[in-house]
């Protein structure tokens, strides 16, 4: 139920559950101090940009926020913090307010574990008391409400940042999720637009079609123009390797493998599609959503890792030969673990048609323990062959590793004796080279993998 009520008739109860508008600007100031000296554990409170002022310059309301704070209420405070209430959003946090920034607030209202209040102010009376409130008790409504504040709060901004970027000049910082596709390519174009230095992108292999399309080319054009340098990664495909030479026009482009999520970081801004529709039929792309930031130590972080993406791409003409002219990529990769290590060799063992290794007894102890059966269908399928190759090894036999040796060569591996064998283990097959090398660190033996096509 809800009624209005005249000034005289308030006095907000304990006993029954109600919700009521209450009128008068007295009954507004009472009720709202019932509502501070009812709570026992919390106060939430969220206020337009105006009502900061007249929660530090009404000495009831100021002195009820601190009795909350002397009995050990948390007080949590959200506002939009602006240049005209800067000082007293300061005031609130040193009576022992939490303050957080909000964008755009409009509504007014207060929540306990046990009540709720909300003056109805129109913004341009800024300098007036509310001349109604509308309280309620009643369990339903706070939980409503609580979960409104919650949201809010958890989406807005420490108010010692907002200060900050008030007092400094600086833009707000704020990092959201952007829905739809339209918005999201207004998005991405305001940022080319801001962009002063540098626009770097690593991308899937679809998305080039987008970048090149109708919307996007127009912004990196004009970027390039400005003078900013563009750095693009994708995977270069026979897919899309027309369109990545359209970038090329554009950017500085580098071929990268495999390449899963989407993001571009600019000097000041981080833009990353969430939600991307491939189609089949064209190999082209859709952004349907959008993360976006310009918060200066994710922008940061992104660029370091952009750097390290760009140092390992190699040069967009070195894949463009390779995919025209049919040439076997060449890769030089270098690993460091031992599940790393032996899932290579595998994988080296099993593409492999021949075969030719140089080790030490160690390293055939090694392939003993973890790459036998790789070498016995190597060695079966080139029995089954009228054609050579098969599996030649070089080592260092000797009465320790005798035994060793008769187990190879029973599997048709042929291998041949050498007095001295260089201190590092190296396999070649017919695509790939890999070599194993042992080391000390401080005491510690470990073992490195190189392998290059």
């Amino acid at each position: 139920m809800s009624t209005t009520r005249s000034p005289e008739k308030i006095s907000p109860k304990d006993e029954e559950h109600r919700t009521e508008l209450l009128n008068g600007v007295d009954t507004v100031i009472q009720t709202e101090l019932h509502f501070f000296y009812n709570s026992k554990e919390k106060i939430d409170t969220c206020m337009n940009y105006t009502r900061p002022r007249l929660a530090i310059t009404l000495q009831p309301i100021m002195q009820a926020f601190a009795d909350a704070k002397r009995r050990g209420l948390k007080l949590r405070y959200l506002t939009e913090i602006k240049r005209e209430n800067i000082s007293y959003c300061k005031d609130l946090m040193s009576i022992g307010c939490e303050l957080r920034h909000f964008d755009g607030i409009k509504g007014n209202f207060m929540i306990s574990e046990s009540e709720y209040a909300a003056p109805a102010v129109m913004l341009q009376n800024e300098a007036k008391i509310a001349s109604q409130i509308l309280y309620s008790n009643v369990d339903e409504l706070i939980e409503q409400q609580q979960y409104i504040f919650d949201t809010f709060w958890d989406r807005a901004i420490p108010a010692e940042q907002r200060i900050s970027e008030i007092e400094q000049n600086l833009p707000i910082q704020r990092t959201q999720i952007i829905y739809g596709r339209d918005n999201a390519f207004n998005a991405i174009l305001q940022a080319q637009s801001n962009s002063k230095k540098t626009w770097d992108s690593c991308v899937e292999a679809e998305i080039p079609f987008i970048s090149m399309g109708d919307i996007l080319k127009k912004g990196y054009i004009n970027a390039k123009n400005r003078g900013v340098r563009i750095r693009y990664i994708t995977e270069i495909t026979n897919s899309n390797i027309e369109i990545c030479k359209e970038v090329m026009k554009i950017a500085e482009l580098r071929h990268l493998d495999d390449i899963r999520g989407n993001f571009s970081v600019t000097d000041t801004e981080y833009l990353s599609g969430t939600n991307i529709n491939k189609s089949q039929q064209d190999n082209s792309a859709s952004l349907g959503q959008l993360i976006y930031s310009n918060t200066t130590k994710l922008v940061q972080h992104q660029q370091f890792f952009f750097d390290m993406l760009w140092n390992k791409a190699i040069p967009a003409v070195h894949k463009l030969r390779e995919i025209e002219e049919g040439i076997l990529p060449v890769r030089t990769r270098l690993l460091e673990t031992q599940d790393e290590i032996v899932s290579e060799i595998i994988r080296l063992n099993k593409s492999a048609n021949k075969l030719s290794i140089v080790s030490g007894v160690a390293g055939m102890r090694m392939s003993y323990d973890y790459y036998l059966d790789t070498y016995k269908e190597l060695a079966d399928r080139y029995r089954k062959s009228e054609t050579d190759p098969g599996i030649r090894w070089i080592t260092n036999i000797d009465k320790s590793s005798l035994s060793l040796v008769k187990i190879f060569l029973e599997y048709g591996i042929q291998i041949r004796h050498s007095k001295n064998i260089y201190p590092m283990d190296f396999g070649v097959s017919d695509t790939e080279v890999g070599l194993r090398i042992e080391k000390m660190e401080h005491g510690t033996q470990s073992q490195s993998f190189l392998v290059s096509t």
